[in-house]
Order: C-alpha cells, then structure tokens, then sequence
C-alpha cells in the first residue's frame, strides 16, 4: 500500500512539475495579440478596355478597414496573359492613373493593398484589353476602279480610312479582291524590335495576290514574297484562316499549315512564314467552319471536290460512297458554299451551276471524317421559277435564322430575296432606309460574340450599295430572327 501511495504521489509531483515548467514558459513569454481586421477593396470592375499609346487606365479604389489609413501601402502591378515572369509595378498610389503604353493584348493589373505594421496584405484584380485604333470596328476590302484591291476602315466611333494598303504597301494590291480574313494570334517577327511575337492580323487574298497586316499598327507583316520558305508557291491565292491550332493559309498548291498564338500547345513561336503544303493539292476561297469537330470544309477548283482539313491541319478526301450525289469530280461550277449554325447545327450549303442549264442546285452537306457528306435527301435542284437561279451574290445566316440571302438583278434595279431551308419558301425582303438611287451589289452576315465577350457582341446583315461612281454604302441591319 506504501509503495502503491510513494508512486501515485511520484507520479502526482512529475505532473506538477511539468505544469510548472510551462508555466515559466508561459510567463517568460512577451507576446500582444492584434486584432486582425480586413481589408475591403471596391471599386474595381471586370475588365477594362484601353487603347495603346491614347487612353490612361484610370481604377480610384474605396478602402474599407479599422487599420489605420497612414498604415496601408498601396502597390499596382501588371503582367501579361499568364506571363507571371513579366510583371511590372506601374504605381504605388492607392487610385490608379496609368497611361497606357502596352502593346495590343490582353493583360492582368493587380492592386495589393499591406498593413505595414503586421504584414497582412489583400489583393484585387481586374483584366485588361489593351487595343490599338484599328482594333476594333469594320474593315472594307474593295475593288478599285483599275481592277485593283484596297482597304477601307470605319472606327467603333464612325471614323473612316479610305485606301489603307496604298499607305502600307505604296499601291493597291494587284488582282480582284476575295477574302479578308481575321488571323488572331498570329506569329512572326517584329522589324521595329526583330523578336518574335504574336498578334491580330489581317489576311488578305486577291485573284492574284496575298498579304498579312497587322492590326496594332497597320504594317506589312508578310507579302508573296516573304510568306513563304522557298518559291514554289506558284499555286493561285485562295484564303487565309485560323483553325483551333493552327494558322492556314490555302491556295491551288494545297493547305498550308503552322503553329499559332505563343506556343500554348507545346509549339515552338514562329516566324509566321509557311514551308510546304500538305500532300493532297488544290483549294479555293470557299471554306466552312465545323463548330462540332472544330474542322473545316473547302473546295478544291482545281480537281473540282471538296475536301476535309482537321482541328490540327490534317487534310484528307472524302469517299464517294454509293449516294447519287458525289464529292468528288463535280462538273458543275461553284457559285457560293456555306454553313448554318442556327440551333445548334453545323449544315453546310453549296449552290452550283451547271452549263447550259437555268435551275442551280442547291446542295446540302454535313462534315464527316472520310463518308460522303452529301446529304442524298436533303440536296435538291432549284424550281426554274424561282429568283434563286438568277442570283448574283449569296449569304447564309449563319446563326439568327436557317435561311440564305441573294441579289437578284430584275427590272427597276436589283432586289434581296430569302429562302428558307425549312419552309422551302422564297421571299421578297423588304429593306428599310437604304439609299435612293443606289442599287444592291453586296450581302453578308457579319457577327461576333467570340470567347464569351458580352460587351462586344453583334449580328448583322449588311447591304451593300452603289451609285456606280466608285462609291459605296453599307447598310447594317441586326438580326432579330433573321430578316424576311
């Protein structure tokens, strides 16, 4: 019992003297203990949209905190898409004026608001376009009177440029104009900095002639003569396009291919000029978008077919199959090809002609990987009654409605109609407010809502029109529906 007493009061005392112990710790200890109040940051929106070299950003910020106000430091910072190796400070006040000097992209700018005393920090950002004064409004590829092909620009806030390529290129392109395409992200190499880089272009194609602009600064990126590595491209100019990993360029050689943007998918950034095109030949202008397996369709004038390029730039042929309608060898010629999104839907249409015969067909496809993409059912020849066959320019809606729009010349000047792929119906369309005396030469559906960008939207059908002296007007009109 005495041992059993002599260990618990052992025991009781080893205990005593541990709680001692912290507790001389805890009395040696000189700690204070500060409340840890929040910082909040308001004031800051989503995104800004700055042009280069013109516009200051300009963020004042409201502090809300129980710190006190001389306590805070203030630091601004800036950096480039996910480029955390480039940041830069660019103030150290708490509201921002900052002129912008950024070249065209898009940028992160970081507010990080400090306690001084016990280092607490809060952070706030916001996203940064930086454009140029071409960046962002419509571009006009024309025909000159000579024959030739210019460039016409109208700002977002109306302001025009006529005849941009003579100031780039000291003339107008040689050879009818085709194609002006968008080029995002495109690589090649800066003269001012000679380093590589990305940024928009425009591509354009005439009958006889190719060339890439950039839009930051209007300067000559490429022409025929540098575009290409060697010179066997002697094949005739169809178009430029972007893919979803690749930058094309397409012509009767082929489908010429590289790496776009930065590098995002492992590329190596650049130069922007092509090597060689793929091993099947031949192409043209005409080329539709397949939003569902992120490929394309165009037509090969040469070898009169149609052909299949990939999301990676893969061109391959489609098989003939055992349908009435083939993609291969059709004799007929091609007057316009499209595609129509609308509810979802990636239907391709192609109107051709056949010699000596007044009814065109109106062919209807869907993009495969290899099988016929000839809709057998769905492909028809026009009734010979009908406006469509005496059409000078075609436009499929592309989203808004599953109809197509043409110009036909008739007597008293030239008037728009509509078909519906659904009703099969043909439509006068009656356009309100266009010019008198002016006759219709132009129709197309012009639209953007890329990448989820909701402050820059919209969906157009543009008419163009004429007095004949060289002049022009374009006409917008929004979709609603389509217009009928």
């Amino acid at each position: 019992m005495c041992m059993d007493m002599e260990n618990k009061l052992k025991y009781i005392l080893d205990i005593l003297f541990i709680l001692l112990v912290v507790g001389c710790f805890d009395d040696e200890g000189n700690y204070s203990y500060i409340k840890i109040s929040d910082i909040e940051l308001s004031g800051i929106e989503k995104d800004y949209r700055k042009y280069s070299m013109q516009d200051s950003l300009i963020i004042p910020v409201t502090v809300k905190t129980e710190y006190d106000k001389s306590d805070l430091r203030y630091v601004w910072f800036i950096y480039k898409g996910s480029d955390m190796e480039s940041v830069d400070t660019i103030s150290r006040e708490r509201d921002l004026v900052y002129p912008v000097v950024e070249d065209e992209g898009e940028y992160t700018v970081v507010l990080k608001v400090q306690n001084t005393v016990n280092q607490y920090a809060e952070y706030a950002s916001t996203n940064l376009i930086v454009e140029t004064a071409f960046s962002r409004g419509f571009y006009i590829l024309k025909a000159t009177e000579s024959g030739g092909t210019e460039l016409d620009f109208r700002s977002e806030d109306g302001k025009m440029g006529y005849n941009l390529l003579e100031k780039v290129l000291e003339n107008p392109l040689t050879g009818f104009p085709k194609v002006l395409a968008q080029m995002m992200n495109y690589p090649y190499v800066d003269k001012m900095t000679n380093r590589k880089v990305v940024g928009h272009a425009l591509g354009i194609t005439t009958e006889d002639d190719v060339c890439l602009i950039g839009v930051k600064d209007m300067s000559l990126i490429h022409d025929r003569r540098t575009l290409f590595f060697g010179d066997n491209n002697t094949g005739k100019p169809g178009r430029f396009f972007r893919g979803m990993m690749k930058e094309h360029y397409l012509s009767g050689d082929g489908c010429y291919s590289i790496g776009a943007g930065d590098g995002m998918f492992g590329q190596q950034l650049s130069t922007g000029r092509f090597a060689y095109p793929s091993s099947i030949s031949g192409g043209s202008k005409w080329l539709v978008y397949d939003r569902a397996s992120w490929g394309f369709m165009y037509w090969d004038e040469e070898a009169k077919r149609f052909l299949h390029v990939s999301y990676n730039g893969e061109v391959t042929a489609f098989e003939n199959g055992d349908g009435y309608y083939k993609p291969n060898d059709i004799r007929d010629e091609l007057l316009y090809m499209g595609v129509s999104h609308y509810a979802g839907a990636n239907d391709v249409y192609a109107v051709f002609q056949a010699p000596r015969v007044t009814e065109r067909k109106l062919y209807k496809m869907k993009i495969t990987s290899g099988s016929n993409p000839i809709d057998q059912e769905g492909t028809k020849v026009m009734d010979v009654a009908m406006k469509f066959n005496y059409a000078s320019h075609y436009a499929i809606c592309s989203y808004s409605s599953p109809i197509i729009y043409y110009i036909v010349e008739e007597e008293g000047g030239s008037k728009l109609y509509s078909y519906s792929f659904v009703s099969n119906k043909e439509v006068l369309v009656a356009l309100q407010g266009l010019p008198e005396g002016e006759s219709i030469n132009f129709v197309s559906n012009r639209f953007w809502g890329a990448f989820g960008d909701t402050k820059y939207k919209f969906d157009y059908l543009v008419i163009g029109t004429t007095a004949g002296q060289g002049d022009y007007t374009l006409s917008m009109y929004e979709m609603v529906g389509g217009i009928t």
